[in-house]
């Protein structure tokens, strides 16, 4: 289907790219990127690797808020 694409006229683009849109439902532009060959590649995992596990995390929330820990069962009420 891309070569058709990448080969054929305007208004033949236009009737490839509604084809494609309405079976896939994929957004007009991705769908104009994926049928050129110019798809996104998929990233992988961003940023800096966890240096600390959830304990090590929240131990100074712990300390600054007594009470809010994973287990505490205590709820306080506004009014």
């Amino acid at each position: 289907m891309s070569e058709r694409y990448q080969t054929g006229s305007a208004t033949d683009k236009g009737h490839i790219l509604d084809e494609f849109v309405d079976l896939t439902g994929y957004h007009c532009k991705h769908a104009i990127r994926i049928l050129n060959g110019n798809a996104p590649k998929l990233a992988g995992r961003r940023g800096r690797r966890c240096l600390y596990d959830q304990a090590v995390s929240l131990s100074p929330c712990l300390r600054r808020y007594p009470g809010s820990g994973p287990g505490d069962s205590r709820v306080t009420a506004r009014s």
